[in-house]
């Protein structure tokens, strides 16, 4: 961190160095030992529940025995009420509500994050450390332009996430709450940006073991990171992804910084004026429900909206034939159908997809066929193979 934010880090407990030697204790069945105290709140929540809630999210997990010198808390008095800020839909989402629309003081944002911390890929990987670095600059205008300060950690966690099986971005989310608890001598209070709503975790999370940990179990997962000094709240778990986007469509900052691509070719000035490459997962996912209420020209800054259009068959395509198999693509098409437009039929998506997708289409058929932990285990093993590639950094 820079050194005047210095005095917002821990300085007499390991509170968090438990939670990444946890899940690789876990993974190999392994004891830990903290050289050090940890706060007693943390210790029991992480030793009695938090373990468990990992066991259940993945096969590859064992309980173990964690011990430590001893207990205590942080001496400190934090005044910072903060949130993740990367610009997604999920924590602009939570900036408008617990900021824009916030008018109790005790509970209102007064600082944004931004975390290095293997969200934007290996460590070590230089490609990782330039999307990072083009990341800040749309995050660090968007914090400026709302008016908050922007607090950035840069830390080598993730260079000992090397070696472990496919996680699920599991090991990325307990490397984000290990940084805030890093910071406990300044946060008192921290959002964390949900993903699914409470009703889509209960219908789709069993699809998430062992793929999304937050999908999974990030609504009763997050409470238990706590401490007496901090508290983690899970925001915007009462909206689907289409209701955030929704509300935030009006809303300037989002028109104007919205990052929410995951193709990152745009970090090579592949797609030079736009920051998202309006073709891939997330930015369609954005895209269609915006779409919908007729607010694309006003995003055109971040997308390149005419290349969406060009694509936008297929898109709906791909949407009518994930509808049941996950409940983001369930919740875009059942959007898009509340505001009274047309979607193909399952069997024109089938044939379109089937030359112009044929992966989408095999995989449609898989999932249909085959038993569901069998397709899970398939897409583990294709994302473990997809990581092992990524892993070493680029020569």
């Amino acid at each position: 961190m820079k050194d005047e934010n210095a005095h917002m880090l821990a300085t007499s407990v390991y509170n968090a160095f438990l939670l990444v030697p946890l899940y690789i204790g876990m993974t190999y069945k392994t004891d830990i030992h903290i050289h050090g105290c940890v706060s007693k709140l943390l210790y029991r929540n992480i030793n009695n529940y938090f373990q468990r809630i990992l066991c259940d999210f993945s096969d590859e997990l064992s309980r173990i025995n964690i011990t430590v010198d001893g207990f205590k808390d942080e001496e400190a008095d934090p005044q910072i009420i903060g949130t993740g800020f990367s610009c997604g839909v999920d924590s602009l989402s939570s900036v408008y509500n617990r900021y824009v629309l916030e008018n109790d003081p005790e509970y209102r944002i007064n600082g944004l994050f931004f975390y290095s911390n293997g969200m934007h890929g290996a460590y070590g990987d230089p490609e990782a450390e330039q999307l990072f670095a083009k990341r800040y600059k749309t995050v660090k205008a968007a914090a400026d332009k709302v008016g908050l300060p922007l607090y950035v950690v840069d830390t080598n966690i993730h260079g000992f996430y090397k070696g472990l099986k496919y996680t699920g971005t599991t090991i990325e989310y307990i490397g984000g709450y290990s940084c805030i608890l890093a910071l406990e001598r300044g946060i008192k209070m921290y959002y964390v940006p949900s993903a699914y709503n409470y009703g889509q975790m209960l219908e789709w999370g069993k699809q998430s073991k062992g793929l999304d940990f937050s999908e999974y179990a990030e609504s009763y997962a997050v409470p238990l990171i706590r401490t007496k000094n901090i508290e983690l709240i899970l925001e915007g778990s009462e909206y689907t992804r289409t209701e955030k986007t929704a509300q935030l469509a009006d809303w300037d900052i989002a028109q104007g910084y919205i990052n929410v691509c995951v193709d990152h070719k745009d970090v090579f000035g592949i797609y030079e004026t736009h920051q998202n490459c309006s073709h891939c997962s997330k930015c369609v996912r954005t895209l269609l429900p915006l779409d919908a209420l007729g607010k694309l020209d006003a995003f055109s800054g971040p997308f390149n909206i005419e290349r969406y259009r060009k694509e936008v068959l297929m898109h709906k395509c791909m949407l009518v034939l994930n509808k049941d198999n996950d409940g983001f693509s369930r919740d875009g098409y059942d959007f898009y159908k509340s505001q009274g437009m047309k979607l193909p039929s399952v069997a024109f998506s089938l044939m379109f997809c089937m030359f112009r997708k044929p992966k989408l289409f095999v995989k449609w058929f898989m999932q249909k066929l085959l038993p569901e932990k069998v397709f899970r285990r398939i897409i583990r093993q294709h994302l473990q193979s997809n990581v092992q590639k990524r892993i070493s950094p680029t020569k």
